[in-house]
Formats: C-alpha cells, sequence, structure tokens
C-alpha cells in the first residue's frame, strides 16, 4: 500500500487531470441528456475523449514537472477512470436518472421514422405518444 506522502504527492495532479478531465467529456455531451440515445457509441466516444485526456495530462507532466513519474500513473489513470466512466454512463446513470420522461412525435411512414420511433420507444427518457409499426 502507498503511504500518506506518496498519496499526497499523487493527489494534486491528478485531482487536476480529473477536473480537466470533466471538461473534455462536457465539450463531446458526454454529460447531456440525449447521450442515452445513443448507448452503443458511448464507449468508443468515452475512449476518443480518454485519449485527448491522457495526452493533454502528459503533455502537462512534461511542461510542469510535478516531481512523480507519469509513465505508470497515467496508465493506471486511464484504465480505471475509463472503466468508471463507461461503466457509469451504461449501467449506474440509466438506473438512478430522477428525470421526468419527455414525449415525442414521430411523424412519416419511411424506414427511418419507424427506426427513430424504435429507438425512442426504448430510451427510458421518451415515451411515444402513437406507436405504430
Amino acid at each position: 500500500m502507498p503511504t500518506q506522502a506518496i498519496i499526497s504527492e499523487h493527489l494534486n495532479p491528478f485531482w487536476f487531470f480529473s477536473c480537466s478531465g470533466f471538461l473534455f467529456f462536457l465539450l463531446p455531451g458526454l454529460y447531456d441528456r440525449h447521450i442515452s440515445l445513443v448507448r452503443k457509441s458511448i464507449p468508443a466516444l468515452v475512449l476518443k475523449v480518454q485519449f485527448f485526456n491522457i495526452l493533454c495530462a502528459a503533455l502537462m507532466f512534461f511542461a510542469f514537472p510535478f516531481g512523480i513519474e507519469p509513465k505508470t500513473n497515467l496508465a493506471i489513470y486511464l484504465v480505471i477512470s475509463t472503466a468508471f466512466v463507461i461503466g457509469w454512463r451504461l449501467y449506474v446513470y440509466p438506473r438512478i436518472t430522477t428525470a421526468k420522461p419527455m414525449r415525442a412525435l414521430v411523424v412519416g411512414n419511411s424506414e427511418e421514422a419507424l427506426a427513430i420511433a424504435h429507438m425512442f420507444a426504448r430510451s427510458p427518457f421518451l415515451k411515444i405518444l402513437n406507436p405504430s409499426s
């Protein structure tokens, strides 16, 4: 187990990276309500965002020496934070959200309109007024 001194030494830089990571996830809409509609794309989007997050963190480590070696720490941070974010967005967030369901009306008789209506019907956030198949 790491000592309190080692934890303190690593806490400041990784706290900063976690906060900046929040901004990286905010910009592509990973905190938006609609992200639940595109559930299949969440892991790929998280991996892309994490790539830029780690790239910026690595650049920060080399531009501003924090007194710790970043290689192993960044790898651990990447694996743990990616697993937590994907797990949160796919499994935890949909179960704990308390948002009111929204109503949606899809008008059209094409295959695309039907596909959109089915996607909305499967969403825990939306209810279809007049579903047709």
